[in-house]
């Protein structure tokens, strides 16, 4: 996934030190950070990444599954924190353009990265986390099993779910 989306430029990203995290219960570690162009500047988006199989994508009856309730806690991260989130990743856009052998996965979009680095172009923090399921197969997508957990992320985040049974299909553009 992160080889196939050269516009991915973070991954682990961890919320500590110097954020306003004191309600956070689940981990505060959200998985991937992508830079998408917005006008004359971009937006750094981020996505929670969950295997098919893991138990926080399903709940019984009307309950939202886990993973919602930890997407909603980065959310709130990202609203409290978002002039500091906008802060560090201006520095990451700088770092990432001036380092050799990193920045040739960049080359496309160099001179953007330096202009977010300096402040010349705007840059937005999508607050809003979109939530990335992978690894599986035709039959496990279209089951019937399925089918009413992934009805319930969809109506919780209308367009903001991505499915792909191989990680390596999945384009965050």
């Amino acid at each position: 996934l992160i080889l196939r989306n050269s516009n991915i430029i973070d991954a682990e990203i961890t919320f500590g030190s110097g954020f306003n995290t004191e309600k956070a219960s689940s981990p505060r570690r959200i998985d991937f950070a992508a830079l998408r162009p917005a006008g004359d500047g971009a937006e750094i988006a981020f996505y929670e990444a969950k295997l098919f199989s893991n138990k926080a994508l399903r709940a019984a009856g009307e309950t939202l599954p886990q993973i919602t309730g930890q997407m909603e806690e980065y959310r709130k991260l990202l609203i409290q924190n978002a002039d500091d989130v906008q802060r560090a990743y201006r520095t990451v856009c700088g770092n990432l353009a001036a380092l050799h052998g990193v920045r040739d996965r960049y080359t496309a979009s160099l001179d953007l990265l330096r202009r977010l680095a300096s402040g010349e172009a705007p840059l937005r923090v999508d607050e809003d986390v979109w939530l990335v399921v992978f690894g599986f197969d035709s039959g496990q997508r279209n089951g019937a099993v399925w089918k009413p957990h992934l009805d319930k992320l969809l109506s919780w985040k209308p367009g903001r779910v991505i499915l792909a049974g191989d990680a390596g299909q999945i384009r965050v553009d």
